[in-house]
Parts: structure tokens; C-alpha cells; sequence
């Protein structure tokens, strides 16, 4: 069984590299992920270093949607 679970996470693993998409966007970094909100919109996520850092970003997405 623990061999088939394996499988199953590098299958996964697999199709998470394939279906996620990187875009420079001025000093930030767009993570487009496969994942869908409630919109069927593609999930994405900004980054950018900073201070020896990263700042993670939605560009305000959630928060503009729940109001």
C-alpha cells in the first residue's frame, strides 16, 4: 500500500509542475496553480524578494472578493 501512495503523490507532484505557470509581472513573480476559486478562475499568487525575504500577494483578490 505504501508503494501505491507514493505513486499517487509523485502523480500528483507531477501534474502540480505541469499545470503551474510563472510570469515576470515588473519586480514581482505570477504563480498561476491549477487550482480553481469559486469563480472557476485560476488561483494565482504573486512573489517577490525583498530584504533577503519573499512577499507573498494576491493583489488583493481575496479580500476584494469577500466584500
Amino acid at each position: 500500500m505504501t508503494d501505491e501512495i507514493i505513486r499517487l503523490c509523485n502523480q500528483y507532484l507531477s501534474w502540480l509542475k505541469e499545470k503551474t505557470t510563472f510570469q515576470e509581472v515588473g519586480d514581482w513573480t505570477e504563480i498561476t496553480t491549477p487550482f480553481l476559486d469559486r469563480h472557476n478562475d485560476y488561483v494565482q499568487i504573486y512573489v517577490k524578494s525583498e530584504n533577503g525575504g519573499f512577499i507573498l500577494s494576491d493583489a488583493g483578490y481575496t479580500l476584494d472578493d469577500l466584500r
